[in-house]
């Protein structure tokens, strides 16, 4: 050891912690090695795992066509506000930019969005 470590004074001391040591690595390696086939889901997980995210993928899939066909449908102020309001901006943000109070912007959004709904659902 290049003179870094003394001499063993007691080689049964020095063995039985050498042993202690190596044995605690072991059982540590072994705990870590069952947690990860513990980790690894069975077949049936897998695929009950696949079959709920295809569903999922299928209604992001709907509902991203829905909210096509309702962006189509809005008139270009509403698709305006819409936009802004997807993008995280306030109320108040808005009607700033387009001169109108943040009340007044906020209503006459929800007004047309109620209208659009009922053309859509079929009714009006």
């Amino acid at each position: 050891m290049n003179g870094r470590r003394g001499e063993i004074r007691d080689l049964e001391a020095y063995l039985l912690g050498s042993f202690y040591h190596r044995l605690s690595r072991a059982l540590k390696k072994e705990e870590r090695r069952e947690q990860t086939i513990h980790l690894v889901s069975s077949v049936e997980e897998l695929d009950l795992l696949g079959a709920s995210s295809h569903a999922e993928r299928e209604q992001d899939i709907e509902g991203a066509v829905h909210a096509r066909e309702i962006l189509d449908r809005m008139d270009a102020w509403s698709r305006k506000v819409w936009i802004a309001r997807e993008y995280g901006y306030s109320w108040k943000h808005i009607g700033h930019v387009l001169g109108i109070p943040a009340d007044n912007v906020m209503l006459r959004f929800r007004r047309r969005m109620k209208v659009l709904r009922a053309r859509l659902s079929g009714g009006r």
